[in-house]
């Protein structure tokens, strides 16, 4: 378990469950019954947090400060009926309350290890409440979990205060993070943003005429002369409802007028479809389906980037910021010569486009190659085809890192979407990833996706579970001996067959997922010079192997997991003597 306390610094307890007991709070004549509590081996030297549920059932809740502080709320009866004001006072210095230890070691844990500022408890408490407004009150991250103690340092509180992410029940925290960083550096961002920097690059993209562009840029579709023998694929319209048709023709006449497609008489013809946005049922999108097309399409070869090679060269980073094109493939003019065989059929006719569109196979590549000559050039900046990332060790080196980037882009003709640009985060979520200076986690909504999968009923919901949960194996150990089962079903020689191993393997990968760690991204130089070697630990079972990568950066975390991989033995590496196996491990 992962507990977060106030002033940010972090706690992981090697806790994966642990022991739950109902006890009750007796002050003065006030006693409260039932009271649950979980234990976690936290190393803090108090009896008891009272946590955020505690505290909104009895609010309206006052903190006193003065003295060893307190907390105080007004004494409810079932019936709901106010009574007088009860006050639970914090731990007296140097004792606990019910402390038998020597006087001095109860509350000493406490006051050295974690006080706030008045500021800092301010903004905690309006977390709590923005929670609570959200509907957010089954949280297993304990938004305000709070207890007293001596006020002993300057003008800080005595509070204390812990988030903590109950890996079993939880829904999580924000993937992002905002960084604290002095005001006047905020400003002079903010100033710089919202110049005319914005209206010029920012709003809405230009006429086709107004996009610069490199004639080494430009899109084009090369045909296979072999695949292309029968002529232009042609497929007929797809039937659409009165809603689907309404929405249609205003998106033909918006791309019209904006000069992106034009009417066609090209023999080629692609129908389209109408597909709901994500979140939003009622608003459509236009989809063509250029399946024929890209069969007879030669495969563009410019590769993509590796996700974990870029999150790899991100270590040490602290601060983030994110960007995102606005309609980034059409930002990119079709070759002359290759615009016709972009022509799509609607009910009002057909129509080709002037920019590059999606579903052509080639666009995410071509695209790639686009960002790249134009923002590649930049050390601080990664690209993954329309989504940019800028990562920097200080704020002020933030800051110019920023603006350069802004700057290229206004120069090179890459249009922002400021809506989508995440800025100046400590923590930030990148291609279905969160990053930090702490390392790499799966993204809290793909987690959730995953925890909540419903029951598998086809070879096709394998390969789909399969899919979204291979998609994070790397922080799964063992993730191919627990998947065994589920693989095995995908196979066009077994028949289907949901049973006890099944369920447990479905429920396993689920589990591990919900509970994965946050891994340490590598330090590439400390590796290479002998400061921070690599850790390698291996092993094999029947059915499949497995290792886990680590690494100490002398940070006092000690050996931190940076990856884990594992993969299942062909059918021929299962009959092996076991220490032909356990050689295939080593190597």
């Amino acid at each position: 378990m992962r507990v977060t306390l106030a002033d940010g610094s972090v706690k992981i307890t090697g806790a994966t469950a642990y022991a739950k007991f109902n006890t009750h709070i007796t002050t003065g004549t006030y006693t409260e019954n039932a009271l649950a509590l979980r234990i976690l081996p936290l190393g803090i030297q108090v009896d008891v947090i009272l946590g955020g549920r505690w505290l909104r059932s009895h609010s309206p809740v006052t903190l006193g400060y003065e003295g060893n502080g307190s907390v105080s709320f007004l004494r409810k009866s079932r019936g709901g009926k106010i009574g007088d004001r009860v006050t639970i006072t914090g731990c007296s210095p140097g004792k606990a309350p019910g402390d038998k230890s020597p006087k001095g070691t109860a509350c000493a844990g406490l006051v050295d290890e974690v006080f706030l500022t008045p500021a800092q408890l301010k903004k905690f408490l309006v977390y709590a409440e923005t929670q609570k407004m959200r509907g957010n009150d089954d949280l297993g991250i304990q938004p305000a979990w709070l207890m007293m103690a001596e006020k002993s340092q300057g003008d800080k509180t005595s509070a204390f205060a812990a988030t903590a992410v109950d890996t079993e029940d939880a829904r999580p925290a924000a993937d992002t993070e905002d960084a604290e960083v002095d005001p006047e550096w905020t400003l002079k961002f903010q100033d710089f943003w919202g110049s005319e920097y914005e209206k010029e690059m920012t709003t809405a993209l230009p006429n086709i005429d107004g996009l610069r562009h490199d004639p080494q840029d430009e899109a084009n579709i090369n045909l296979d002369p072999e695949l292309s023998k029968k002529g232009p694929p042609c497929q007929r319209i797809y039937k659409k409802s009165a809603e689907e048709l309404r929405q249609l023709r205003e998106r033909v006449e918006t791309l019209m007028s904006k000069g992106y497609i034009r009417p066609s008489s090209s023999p080629y013809a692609a129908p389209c479809l109408m597909v709901p946005k994500p979140g939003n049922p009622k608003e459509l999108r236009l989809v063509i389906d250029y399946r024929l097309l890209n069969r007879q399409t030669v495969k563009d070869k410019y590769p993509l980037p590796d996700i974990q090679m870029m999150f790899d060269e991100m270590q040490g980073a602290k601060f983030f910021s994110s960007f995102d094109a606005v309609d980034g493939f059409w930002q990119v003019p079709m070759a002359p010569g290759d615009v016709e065989k972009t022509a799509f059929t609607t009910q009002m006719g057909s129509y080709e486009w002037l920019v590059m569109t999606q579903g052509l196979q080639n666009s995410p590549s071509q695209y790639q190659r686009r960002m790249q000559r134009a923002l590649g050039h930049l050390p601080f900046v990664r690209i993954f085809i329309d989504d940019v990332v800028v990562f920097s060790n200080t704020a002020a080196e933030h800051y110019e890192h920023v603006k350069q980037l802004l700057l290229t882009c206004r120069e090179k003709g890459v249009f922002l979407k400021r809506s989508k640009c995440q800025l100046l985060k400590k923590s930030l979520r990148f291609l279905g990833h969160c990053i930090s200076a702490d390392g790499c986690r799966p993204q809290h909504d793909k987690v959730a996706a995953v925890r909540d999968w419903p029951e598998l009923e086809t070879v096709t919901h394998v390969r789909q579970f399969l899919g979204l949960a291979g998609y994070y194996r790397r922080f799964i150990h063992c993730f191919s001996e627990i998947a065994q089962p589920l693989t095995r079903l995908t196979k066009s020689v077994v028949p289907w067959e949901w049973g006890p191993m099944q369920q447990w393997a479905f429920e396993e990968l689920k589990k591990a997922l919900t509970s994965a760690p946050v891994l340490a991204l590598p330090n590439i130089k400390g590796a290479a010079d002998g400061t921070a070697p690599f850790v390698v630990q291996t092993d094999a079972s029947g059915i499949a192997l497995g290792g886990v990568l680590m690494q100490d950066n002398g940070d006092g975390l000690g050996l931190r997991v940076i990856a884990y991989e594992s993969r299942q033995f062909s059918a021929a590496e299962q009959n092996y003597h076991t220490g032909e196996r356990d050689y295939i491990r080593g190597v």
